[in-house]
């Protein structure tokens, strides 16, 4: 059941749901509830999980677009709908629709399969990705060359700290209050990240950093892409939703590749 099926059936959706579609767009909503992923509850547990990024550094439109932003096929989706809520809401429905064909659905049954499918749900978004062939690397791996690579890493991420707000606590304020500044400012915040990766990705590195430093690359352009993905899906509270386990493996993804470079230079000066 993929957008084909909802294609053809946005007139049934805009005049109302069939029974099955009903109970398993309520089973999300009830799903997500039930799992505690409330925006609102969950910034106030999160900390500023970007501090780390300033810690550190102190001492054009991508991917995305055509994906979840740039489609004619778009244009069938109701207010509000994205791309990504309507794949996951109907992959919902689909499996529902196999436990009735297969005469073993009950709700307890289809609460259960909904409950399995969010705890692996984690859409993926698209990013550039570099590898270790893109680094210019220097062979010296002394003190001196780690001080100029040091210099040059403060100066390429200088974008990173332009930003003092968590930027899941940006998108909770869009929830609170649907003013789209501050949709605006994730996009701008992606920018950010996108320039420092662009300009990081450009300095020379030692030989023995070059892991380190593609890891850091990679996580700075995936949070950016998932900043976007956050902006362009939050009319959807499906898709939201869902992005917020992505926002939260990309969140990891940058916290360890900074440590891990910290950890590189806790290791050369010890």
């Amino acid at each position: 059941m993929g957008y084909t099926y909802r294609v053809e059936n946005k007139r049934s959706y805009e005049s109302g749901f069939s029974g099955i579609g009903i109970t398993a767009a309520l089973s999300v909503v009830v799903l997500f509830s039930a799992l505690g992923w409330q925006i609102k509850e969950t910034v106030q547990q999160k900390s500023a999980a970007t501090s780390y990024v300033a810690a550190l550094t102190e001492n054009d439109r991508n991917t995305t677009d055509e994906v979840w932003g740039a489609s004619d096929e778009n244009d069938m989706l109701l207010p509000g709908e994205s791309a990504l809520g309507v794949a996951i809401l109907d992959e919902v429905v689909g499996r529902y629709v196999e436990l009735h064909d297969q005469g073993v659905y009950t709700e307890e049954v289809g609460q259960s399969v909904a409950t399995k499918m969010a705890e692996t749900l984690v859409p993926a978004v698209p990013y550039r990705t570099y590898t270790s062939g893109d680094i210019k690397t220097d062979s010296d791996t002394s003190a001196n060359s780690l001080k100029r690579y040091g210099d040059a890493l403060r100066a390429s991420l200088a974008p990173l700290r332009k930003n003092e707000q968590p930027e899941f606590e940006i998108f909770a304020y869009y929830i609170d209050t649907e003013d789209e500044k501050y949709l605006a400012q994730l996009k701008e915040i992606a920018g950010d990240y996108r320039a420092a990766a662009n300009a990081t990705a450009k300095i020379v590195v030692p030989a023995d950093a070059v892991s380190e430093h593609v890891a850091i690359l990679n996580a700075m352009e995936e949070f950016a892409a998932t900043l976007d993905a956050l902006a362009a899906n939050a009319t959807d509270p499906y898709a939201s939703t869902a992005l917020l386990r992505t926002y939260n493996q990309a969140e990891s993804d940058m916290y360890l590749s900074f440590q891990a470079l910290a950890g590189y230079y806790k290791q050369k000066n010890s």
